[in-house]
């Protein structure tokens, strides 16, 4: 396996990921794979609607100045 790895220039311990990747796969296992999450969070539209507002009203702040604003808005 080290010779194998040294010969395509990857780590052993990707090596053997691709092996079990085959062994679980077949051929499709060697393929490039998502990185995307399985399930994604959603967010509720009454936040949603917020957002847009408050990015609406100020269209150059960021998400750091969007949360904070959010935050004092409807914490305290």
């Amino acid at each position: 396996m080290a010779d194998l790895c040294k010969e395509f220039g990857i780590s052993r311990k990707t090596g053997y990921k691709f092996v079990a990747r085959f062994e679980r796969l077949s051929v499709v296992g060697l393929e490039d794979q998502s990185r995307a999450p399985v399930v994604r969070a959603k967010t509720p539209s009454e936040i949603e609607d917020l957002v847009v507002a408050l990015r609406r009203k100020y269209p150059t702040w960021g998400p750091r100045k969007l949360l904070a604003a959010l935050k004092k808005q409807h914490d305290g």
